[in-house]
């Protein structure tokens, strides 16, 4: 693979650098997305995207199990905290309330009777749709349909979303993908210190703007379990548990004490702290909830995470997703994973061309993004200045990453590649992607020139709607500060 220079017409604004990570999301939400009135061709000219600090508590006091004074030894007391955790999720609540009120499907949504009397809640009934395909439609695929009913608002679902998956069996070998909205989200350290670290910089983005920051919250319930941290110095001793803690700590000090202030300053996120157990004991044994009860709307757990065990889930009915970060940051924030059937440069590289006020395009081969560190993999060349990246494949969720970065994914014709086409590493491109959001389609073909003369078509891989509005935006975060500041 390749780095190369974009051909940028740059604005003083865009060229601009500042040290503060805070102040380039503010500066990248001051910026409004690009205007539907105007249509040009653009030259690497790209929405600028925001970039982060991590601005840690110094100390931690004592190493005292913590998360909303949970006592992690009781099974009762977690179960308790999870209910009080669901039921601080106003926002959330609110939000299920409009889409009911909303929905194409209200003619489905059925009460659940008690037996003394009043009801438990309400559900969308999928045997009311009175469509034979559903009773032949595996479990698994039911909850993705009934996700899909109860969340169809007409942009991040849709009605013809919802028939993808009524028709499965007709749709399956096609690679259609479908959009679905998990019922909560499971993180470990490792992933949830950078999505922590996101919510409490749009919460000073929000600040600078003179919004409520106290509207930056996950949307979903968020369970955070610690336990990537572990390592063991001493063994076959009976003080070896504590011995092993207390360095745990000590080593850990600034990245738990985030931790512990978030769990606190976050509502609707439960944080499992060190010693407590690992993702898979404890995402089964505690964490699952196999039927939500949000205002009053009943629907089937469901779960992505970014731990590779969160699969082990499905053993209790549950159906669960591994993702990486940025998706399940773009769950928390209430917008749509992304299912589908179906290395980098040198540093030195990306900051020459930063330095010189050069945004890069990345040239790449097949399924780009395998194998790598999914998060930083997207997060970095934004951070880096890259624009756009021209592959001949791209690994799934990779290609999702990069969009919720705001680097424009774009994929050669079958059959072509930079060898192909002869590219060298060395041009200057001229991306023809419309300035007009409105005239850029999921899929549609653009054309693709360097400055030695050759001319090439890619196909951009933007391939939702959504993922156009992320974009048009600069990425997933400014998007939702947007959408929050307009409520």
């Amino acid at each position: 693979m390749y780095v190369t220079t974009a051909l940028l017409r740059r604005t003083a604004s865009n060229s601009s650098n500042t040290s503060t990570t805070g102040k380039r999301l503010l500066s990248s939400l001051s910026k409004k997305p690009v205007s539907n009135s105007a249509s040009s061709s653009i030259s690497g000219n790209f929405n600028q995207t925001p970039q982060r600090s991590l601005s840690f508590y110094s100390a931690l006091r004592s190493a005292q199990r913590w998360s909303h004074g949970v006592d992690w030894k009781s099974p009762a007391s977690l179960g308790a905290q999870i209910r009080i955790a669901s039921s601080t999720a106003s926002l959330f609540q609110r939000n299920i309330a409009t889409m009911a009120s909303e929905n194409a499907f209200n003619r489905i949504l059925t009460s659940l009777p008690k037996p003394s009397g009043g009801e438990f809640g309400k559900f969308y009934c999928l045997p009311a749709l009175n469509d034979p395909r559903i009773d032949k439609l595996p479990y698994s695929i039911r909850i993705l349909l009934e996700s899909a009913i109860r969340n169809c608002d007409g942009f991040q679902v849709k009605k013809e979303d919802v028939e993808k998956i009524i028709d499965w069996e007709n749709s399956s070998p096609k690679q259609v993908e479908i959009p679905f909205k998990p019922a909560r989200v499971l993180l470990q350290d490792f992933t949830g210190v950078p999505a922590v670290v996101d919510l409490a910089c749009m919460r000073d983005a929000m600040n600078k703007l003179g919004s409520d920051s106290n509207k930056i919250n996950p949307l979903v319930p968020v369970d955070l379990v610690i336990d990537h941290s572990v390592q063991v110095d001493v063994a076959g001793s009976e003080n070896a548990v504590k011995a092993n803690m207390e360095l745990e700590f000590q080593r850990n000090k600034e990245r738990f004490a985030f931790l512990k202030w978030g769990s606190n300053a976050f509502h609707n996120m439960l944080v499992v702290p060190p010693g407590s157990g690992i993702v898979h004991q404890v995402n089964l044994e505690y964490l699952g909830r196999v039927v939500f009860n949000t205002g009053g709307m009943l629907y089937p757990d469901s779960v992505v995470g970014t731990d590779s065990h969160t699969t082990m889930i499905d053993g209790l009915g549950v159906a669960g997703w591994g993702v990486g970060g940025i998706e399940a940051e773009a769950a928390m924030l209430g917008q749509v994973f992304i299912l589908c059937r179906t290395g980098f440069s040198p540093i030195c590289n990306y900051q020459r061309y930063k330095s010189a006020g050069v945004d890069t395009i990345v040239l790449a081969g097949a399924e780009y993004g395998s194998g790598s560190s999914r998060d930083w993999a997207a997060k970095g060349p934004m951070l880096l200045g890259v624009k756009a990246v021209i592959a001949k494949s791209f690994e799934r969720i990779h290609r999702s990453n990069l969009v919720g970065m705001g680097i424009v994914p774009l994929c050669f014709k079958s059959g072509e590649d930079a060898d192909t086409i002869g590219l060298t590493g060395h041009e200057r491109f001229t991306i023809d992607l419309p300035s007009n959001i409105n005239e850029i389609r999921p899929g549609q073909d653009v054309t693709v020139q360097t400055d030695t003369g050759k001319s090439f078509t890619c196909t951009v891989r933007f391939d939702t709607e959504v993922e156009l509005a992320y974009f048009n935006h600069g990425g997933i975060l400014p998007y939702v500060i947007r959408q929050l500041t307009n409520q």
